[in-house]
This record gives structure tokens, C-alpha cells and sequence, in this order.
């Protein structure tokens, strides 16, 4: 599983005192927000209240896991990716935000056992950086970095260990890890051990 790069962002799997559950957030933007949104981003509240794509380096709030909106023709539709300059009205975005629950998301290369109590950045590469995704299915293809912060230093999601699958070890070309946030909005950060 982990010998080939098939990213698919941050995807929630656990909660550590509760239901793994996406919150209802009504009117994240304006109609026609001229960015596209997969399910699995990183995603960031900014001072004006709507979300915006979470950036290295900053606080971000939890990932998008889909939109609900009324479209041009007066319908209902529910998608797990919002495309750019949509104009529709009545949104409500679904958004993992708890900072209690652990994600699994793929590294863009190797990562040792090692790695566990560390942190890590989103990706720059292209097509694996933290807005990129796949239209198709409407899943992003966001990965992390395998440059760690190292010990004493601040990176976006904490490294609890590996995800439980089989054909997925240390030290696989692409390891999948499960992680939890660690520049949450909410939650004061914690540097990596």
C-alpha cells in the first residue's frame, strides 16, 4: 500500500474522547469563492470568520469534508469538493475540527519509527501541496513532508505513529502515518519531542 505516492490529505480515523464527527459550519464563504476546496484539506478560520486553505507555518482549524449548498436552478446538492467561483447560495460547509482526533495522511517519501513524537509541514511539492487535489472524486492529494521539524521545533501535525494497515511499515517509499494537529486554532501549540 505504502510503496506508491496516492496521497488523499488529512482523513479523520479516530477520536480520542468522542464520535469522529465533521461540524456544520453555515456560510464559510460568499458564493463564487474563487478557490477550489477538496474533502481531506487543511483549513484555516481567518479573522473575518470564513475558511480559508490552511498555509505552513500558521494555525489552522481542522480539514473540509464537504459542502451543502443550493445551486443556480433553486437545488439542493451536498459535494465533498467545492469547485472556484461557484455561485451558489445557503452554504454550509462540514469541517473536522475537533482537535482531539487523529488523521491518517501519507508522507511524500520515507519516514523512520524514529519519527514518531516529531512533527511535520505540509508538502510544497506540486500536486502535493496543501490546496492541490483531484477533481474527479473531489478528494485532495495533499502529503507531509518528510523533512521533520525536529526536537524543540513547531510543524503542523504531530506524528503519533504509523497507520495500522498491512504492507505499510517504517521505512516503506511512502509511509502512511496517523497524526493529530498541532498548530490548532484552538488548542495552544506544542513543539515536537
Amino acid at each position: 500500500m505504502s510503496a506508491t505516492l496516492n496521497s488523499f490529505g488529512l482523513r479523520p480515523v479516530y477520536n480520542n474522547v468522542g464520535v469522529v464527527r465533521a461540524r456544520a459550519y453555515p456560510n464559510p464563504w460568499a458564493s463564487g469563492f474563487a478557490t477550489n476546496l477538496y474533502q481531506g484539506t487543511p483549513v484555516a478560520m481567518a479573522t473575518t470568520g470564513l475558511f480559508v486553505i490552511a498555509a505552513n507555518a500558521a494555525d489552522f482549524i481542522g480539514t473540509f469534508d464537504g459542502v451543502e449548498y443550493t445551486d443556480s436552478n433553486g437545488r439542493r446538492q451536498f459535494s465533498k469538493y467545492w469547485p472556484s467561483g461557484l455561485a451558489a447560495t445557503e452554504i454550509i460547509a462540514y469541517v473536522y475540527d475537533d482537535p482531539n482526533t487523529i488523521f491518517e495522511v501519507q508522507a511524500e517519501g520515507t519516514l523512520p519509527q524514529t519519527s514518531v513524537g516529531d512533527q511535520a509541514n505540509f508538502s510544497v511539492a506540486g500536486g502535493r501541496a496543501v490546496g492541490d487535489g483531484n477533481t474527479i472524486p473531489g478528494t485532495s492529494t495533499m502529503a507531509v513532508s518528510i523533512t521533520l521539524a525536529g526536537a524543540g521545533a513547531q510543524g503542523m501535525v504531530k506524528i503519533l505513529g504509523l497507520a495500522p494497515y498491512v504492507d505499510n511499515a517504517w521505512g516503506d517509499a511512502y509511509t502512511i502515518l496517523q497524526v493529530q494537529i498541532a498548530r490548532h486554532q484552538y488548542v495552544a501549540n506544542k513543539v515536537a519531542v
